[in-house]
């Protein structure tokens, strides 16, 4: 995308929903995919972005990264939703910039975040949909209070896909989450949190505590901080 007009004519709107591209260039300009509109990342493939822009909210869509992925960002690169689907490979959101998820950034089944977390912002919710037992790693960091790799909203499992656990494994270090924490949906089955095994491995949350009844908290003897300023 290299669109050069003047505010309110450097738009490029995604015609074809569903267009797979190896590499997504947002040079100048703002591209728009579209509300509940789908664009993908091939394998191997990268979103760079120096001067341009996604649009702003969910005009920005979905991007579907559907294998190893970069995310290469010298500014703010504002995303609505990442999905890695199932499959496998991880996706590197940079060292430089600020890529940012204002909706959801949803991992499934072998799927993880590599080396790089992005930012989130406060309207966003970090969805672990992996079927599966997910050790959380590079898209939360561990001992980090705020900025980039400390979620918003964390959501372990969602109707559709049974048996997600996330499990802290054996981290000595906490892991914050700055808004609420939900575990299990109102359907389905199987869904579950265990903090970490070594003194420690804690969580803290600053809003709100979710456990539906298909949910299961382990603790193994750690403790869950709430930091947030309400009553």
């Amino acid at each position: 995308i290299n669109n050069t007009g003047g505010s309110g004519s450097n738009t490029v709107t995604l015609s074809n929903a569903g267009t797979t591209a190896t590499t997504l260039n947002l040079t100048n300009g703002i591209f728009s995919i579209g509300n509940n509109v789908q664009f993908n990342i091939a394998n191997n493939g990268a979103v760079n972005a120096t001067s341009g822009s996604l649009a702003s909210g969910n005009a920005a869509g979905t991007i579907n990264f559907l294998g190893t992925g970069t995310v290469n960002a010298t500014a703010t690169l504002n995303f609505w939703n990442v999905n890695l689907p199932a499959g496998s490979g991880g996706v590197n959101f940079g060292s430089t910039g600020n890529p940012t998820i204002h909706n959801e950034l949803v991992i499934n089944n072998n799927r993880f975040v590599d080396v790089n977390a992005p930012f989130y912002a406060n309207t966003s919710t970090l969805v672990y949909n992996s079927g599966n037992t997910f050790l959380a790693a590079n898209e939360w960091f561990a001992n980090v209070q705020s900025g980039r790799g400390v979620p918003h909203h964390v959501r372990i499992g969602r109707a559709g896909t049974n048996n997600t656990q996330l499990s802290f494994d054996i981290s000595n270090a906490y892991r914050q989450c700055l808004g609420d924490i939900t575990i299990g949906d109102g359907t389905g089955s199987g869904f579950g949190l265990s903090l970490g095994t070594n003194s420690g491995g804690d969580l803290r949350v600053s809003g709100n505590w979710l456990r539906y009844p298909n949910g299961v908290f382990t603790t193994n003897n750690r403790a869950v901080f709430f930091t947030g300023n309400g009553n």
